[in-house]
């Protein structure tokens, strides 16, 4: 993260050929980003506790809201 604790950048699907912008913070253990390109945008949340990942996704576009949420262990 660079200054106040903020990240921008690019991404990409390459299955699909579309990529787009990455906004967000960094705060403590968790990770708030906004993903944008033309007729879809996304948010995305990351929470990192020790050996344990939390991420959650709610997306826009295609004519449709997905959320997902996944959780992710080291043993």
């Amino acid at each position: 993260a660079g200054a106040n604790n903020q990240i921008t950048g690019q991404w990409n699907e390459n299955s699909r050929g579309v990529g787009g912008s990455v906004t967000g913070t960094v705060r403590g253990e968790r990770l708030l980003m906004h993903t944008e390109t033309a007729g879809f945008s996304a948010a995305l949340s990351m929470v990192m506790r020790g050996k344990r990942q939390d991420v959650t996704i709610t997306s826009h576009g295609g004519g449709e809201i997905v959320n997902a949420s996944i959780t992710m262990s080291r043993r």
